[in-house]
């Protein structure tokens, strides 16, 4: 029996582009694979990848054997989850090379393989909740919150099944000035290694919220308020907790959980024209108290007009509770 042979000197062989230089070996092989003592590995058609890369173990017919430490060599990326993406016996060859025992191995198969993936990406909200259990259970971090950036954990992907996700560290990041977490993705029962990633954190603020509706002109208390965690950056939006907002009044109707934004408060009703206000100022070393009838509505803080009920006599006080006010120079005293 003959078998065909094809000559190339090596100048000749250098002008042919690598991927076909490559497909060419890979033909040669096969042809000569009875004649070759080498292992012959049959390729699927068609692989379902379960992780983030594939690997030799994905590709292999059923029932083939490989010798130890072979499965788990590297061979491309996975597809997307629901993704369907080709792979071609002259790239799994390419990707072999690197291996000196794989040179006498004899790929057998279609020229190109169709490949799917059962992995699933990282949902963001186990990695959220592992990171708020972290700070939590970190001595003095208690009353901080951080927010995961999604935008990372997007191009991860785990084997299906249910995911345990743990936090290893929390740390700032002295270039960025930013946060970040090495964080460990690994399927519940599963013997794969665990997958870690780094994603970036942004540290959040607390602000005022509600945590019931509210209608306009109600009185806030601080059993109608809530602490809810938004970046910094909206400080100058909303109302942050280190400022009082127990005791004013709303301007606009709010649901459960909606926070309150800058303008949405003010000063609370104090008085109502024609109500009876407790006037206090000084006379001399005496405080006096009269009893005078506003002649206008007044908020804290407001000047209004008032009537003195014994003397009749007007005046501007200054309104500084329900139904009490002050009176001094600066409010313009009693009017003449």
């Amino acid at each position: 029996m003959k078998i065909a042979t094809c000559k190339f000197n090596h100048a000749n062989w250098m002008r042919v582009s690598r991927g076909v230089r490559v497909s060419l070996l890979i033909m040669c092989t096969l042809c000569l694979a009875p004649f070759v003592k080498g292992q012959i590995l049959e390729i699927k058609a068609r692989a379902s990848v379960v992780g983030a890369r594939v690997v030799l173990e994905d590709l292999v017919r059923p029932g083939v054997t490989l010798p130890e430490g072979w499965g788990e060599r590297d061979i491309a990326d996975a597809p997307p989850p629901q993704e369907m993406r080709t792979l071609s016996l002259s790239e799994i060859a390419e990707a072999l090379k690197p291996y000196e025992d794989m040179s006498r191995v004899v790929l057998r198969g279609r020229q190109v393989v169709e490949l799917t993936s059962e992995s699933q990406p990282v949902q963001v909200e186990l990695v959220q909740h592992a990171v708020n259990e972290y700070v939590l259970n970190r001595a003095g971090w208690e009353d901080r919150r951080f927010e995961v950036d999604t935008a990372r954990i997007k191009s991860f992907h785990v084997p299906k099944g249910a995911l345990k996700v743990e936090v290893h560290s929390l740390k700032q990041d002295p270039e960025k000035e930013a946060f970040v977490a090495d964080i460990g993705v690994r399927v519940a029962g599963s013997e794969k290694e665990e997958v870690s990633m780094r994603v970036s954190l942004q540290e959040l603020r607390p602000f005022w919220a509600v945590n019931r509706h509210m209608a306009r002109g109600d009185m806030v208390s601080a059993g109608h308020l809530e602490k809810k965690w938004i970046p910094e950056g909206d400080a100058s939006r909303y109302y942050p907790v280190d400022n009082v907002v127990g005791g004013k009044e709303l301007r606009r109707n709010l649901q459960a959980g909606d926070l309150i934004a800058q303008g949405m408060l003010r000063e609370p009703m104090y008085v109502r024209r024609g109500e009876v206000v407790r006037v206090v100022f000084e006379s001399g070393s005496l405080n006096v108290t009269l009893r005078a009838r506003a002649l206008a509505d007044g908020r804290r803080g407001d000047n209004i007009l008032c009537v003195n009920e014994s003397s009749g006599q007007r005046m501007y006080v200054r309104i500084v509770r329900p139904r009490e006010a002050v009176l001094d120079n600066e409010n313009g005293g009693m009017e003449s």
